[in-house]
């Protein structure tokens, strides 16, 4: 039988992904409502649906049917309730993320600095050598051409 109803479920959200904007949406679910019992998984579907669709408030058909309906208001309420607790706690990781990734950043950006500096370092050092190897190599010029 579970597998029945769960054929039927799996049908009717079909049905849902296109037809929530229609006026059997509001009709489905006034009738989902007054044949199922609280905790039905028809009425998650229908809540889950709605709020997908939460920008339906602004229709009067909708609003109508909450007012009508007040275990589909209370339902819907606690679903954006879960749904906005969801999100939250995902930007939280995601700026838990963020501030792991910007701390790497710096570390690399810092890391970056001190290599730069130590290559300035060296060109600094070869540059002194390269005027040493310069000086030297006149003296010698001229220490050739005295003798000579």
């Amino acid at each position: 039988m579970g597998d029945l109803k769960d054929l039927a479920i799996t049908k009717f959200d079909n049905r849902l992904i296109t037809g929530w904007n229609t006026n059997g949406f509001c009709k489905a679910v006034d009738v989902v409502y007054n044949s199922t019992l609280d905790g039905d998984d028809l009425r998650r579907l229908m809540v889950q649906r709605a709020c997908e669709h939460i920008h339906m408030t602004g229709r009067e058909d909708f609003n109508e049917l909450l007012k009508k309906i007040s275990e589909l208001s209370v339902d819907v309420v606690s679903e954006m309730a879960k749904l906005l607790k969801q999100r939250t706690a995902d930007m939280n990781s995601k700026d838990h993320l963020f501030k792991e990734e910007h701390e790497r950043l710096v570390v690399s950006q810092i890391s970056l600095t001190n290599k730069t500096q130590e290559c300035n370092g060296f060109e600094r050092a070869l540059i002194s050598r390269k005027r040493l190897l310069v000086e030297i190599h006149d003296g010698l010029e001229y220490n050739n051409a005295e003798i000579a």
